[in-house]
Formats: C-alpha cells, structure tokens, sequence
C-alpha cells in the first residue's frame, strides 16, 4: 500500500483556514430541525458548494441516461470532441440525502482537466424519499448505460473507473463490488462505510469538525430506512469480500470523522490482494476537496486522484496519456 501522508497519530487540529468556517455553528452537519424543509435544507447545501470555482471544459451537457424503463439526469463532461474517450463515472456526495449535478460541478470539472478523460455524473435519486438501494441502482444502472450506450457518446465503454466523494465514495465502492464488467480504477475520497459510527475518529472529532458523528448517523438512518438497524451486505460494505478490485485511490481528510474508516478499508482492500493507494491531507475536514477556494489542499487532492485515474485509463490504449 502506496501512502503518502502519515496516518493519523492522536487528535489533530484543522488547517487555520478553516477558522471562520467552523466557527460559524451554522455550517456544522447535524441532524436538521423536523421544521425546517428538508428541500430547503438541500438548496441551502448546493448554495455553499457551488461558490467554489468552475474551471471553463470543451463541453458541459446535461442528459438523460435511459435503460429499459429506467432514466436519470446526468452531466457528461468531455475535454475534447475525441472519440473513445476514457471515462470516469463520477458519484456526489452529500450524505445520500443532497447534492446534485450543480453541487459538484466544480469538482468533476477539475476531475476532467487534470486527468485529460471524460466524465459523467450522475444525479440518483436521494433519501429519504427514495432509500436503499435506489441510489445504489442508480449507481450501477450508468455503469451499465456506459457499456451498452457510452460509444454512442464518444465513450470507450471498455476504460472506465468509478469515483466518489462521501456518499458518493460509499456508492462507488458498491457498484464496483456487483460491477459485471471490469473497471479500470476506484478513486474515493473520505466515503462512509460503518452504520454504527463506531471508531475512534468518529469520536475524536464528533462535533465541531463540519461533519458531526449525530448528523453521519442521521444520514445513514436517511438512507437505510427501515434496514437501519439490520443493513444488508450491499450496504455493510465492510463486511464484504473485497477482492478482486480495480487499484484503489483513497483520499481522506486527517481531521475527519470518516479518517479512521477510510484507513481500515486501505487496510482490507491490501489484505484482499488490490492495489492500493492512501492518502491523508493534514489538518484537512471532511468535504474539503469540495471547497477549492477555501484550502488550496483541496487542487492538490484533486490532481492526485485524476493522476491516479488517468495512470489507470490511459494505460495500454494507445491514446495519447496527456
């Protein structure tokens, strides 16, 4: 396992630019108020991340991905009008509950500009309206519109790799596990993975570190619905066997709730014979690769993942590896 930043030792402190940030007891996630809309709520947290900067791509187009009966919104970004691009399929996070196609429009335009491939992301349905394993479905029914529909749109449907933040890590992990065709590369940065909200970061940084333990447990009661108590093995995804993955890139904020179980499953997923690269950014919070114009951390994590992606796809096709 490749790491390039030490491991967590102790409780660390966050980076001092995110000083006015979590000062303000506005920004923490925690459960919401039952008064407040939850439509609101996610208007609300689509506003504070689209404020990150957007970088100008070849091309932006919103569609709709179609598949026997079933459709999702999705935004496919190109860097140029090549054919067989690479492609990464991209999965937002925000707690299974918001996030959108504008929330990380932002991330997945850098996505594209340093790793030279296309992407495409995916809008899938939200809890709690739509629990486990709508957006799991979701999830795996691009995959599959990529390989039966992807060359259509100027996609190689035979060089693909998945990638999340947060949720959207979780949900890139389990699609990768059922995927029936092979991926190229899984690239997560800081993706939950235990209902039970039990390590020990979970409790280092409960509370005052943006993303409280009390709001990840609201999220994953969000999510799981009445499975909450019981999640079923395509939802406990530590308990799963790993093996026989695409490499692995993981991106994990030092100063994070989710620190402890992003190294646990680098740890596993080595065990299980993949290739594994971990990183950990000092003094970083979750959700930070999504606020560029806060930390410049989070270009630098960014660009290391679309590296890692562009190593993994561009390797023994023949394309020019930009």
């Amino acid at each position: 396992m490749r790491i390039t930043q030490a491991q967590r030792v102790g409780v660390a402190k966050p980076d001092p630019v995110f000083d006015d940030l979590l000062a303000d007891p506005r920004n923490e996630v925690r459960p919401p108020p039952t008064s407040i809309p939850l439509s609101t709520l996610r208007q609300a947290a689509d506003e504070r991340l689209a404020l990150a900067p957007k970088r100008d791509v070849h091309s932006s187009d919103d569609i709709t991905l179609q598949n026997d009966g079933w459709s999702v919104a999705a935004r496919l970004y190109r860097p140029s009008s090549a054919a067989d691009l690479p492609v990464i399929l991209f999965l937002h996070g925000g707690g299974w509950v918001w996030g959108s196609l504008e929330s990380h429009d932002s991330l997945c335009r850098s996505l594209l500009l340093d790793s030279g491939c296309a992407v495409l992301a995916v809008e899938y349905r939200l809890s709690p309206e739509a629990p486990f394993p709508a957006a799991l479905q979701d999830a795996s029914g691009a995959l599959d519109w990529i390989a039966k529909e992807g060359a259509a749109h100027g996609l190689d449907p035979n060089c693909v790799a998945l990638c999340g933040d947060s949720s959207g890590g979780n949900l890139a992990l389990a699609t990768a596990l059922s995927a029936t065709a092979p991926l190229r590369a899984l690239g997560l940065f800081y993706p939950p993975l235990d209902p039970t909200c039990a390590s020990a970061s979970q409790t280092s940084y409960a509370t005052d570190h943006l993303l409280s333990r009390e709001g990840m447990r609201w999220f994953w009661q969000q999510y799981l619905g009445d499975s909450y108590d019981k999640p079923p093995p395509s939802a406990a995804l530590m308990q799963r066997d790993l093996s026989g993955l695409p490499p692995v890139s993981i991106g994990l904020a030092e100063c994070d709730i989710l620190h402890d179980e992003g190294v646990v499953l680098a740890e596993r997923l080595e065990a299980a014979g993949n290739p594994v690269s971990l990183r950990v950014y000092p003094g970083q919070i979750h959700a930070f690769v999504s606020l560029p114009h806060v930390t410049p951390a989070a270009e630098v994590a960014i660009r290391e993942m679309a590296e890692d992606m562009r190593t993994h796809l561009f390797a023994n096709t023949g394309q020019q590896n930009l």
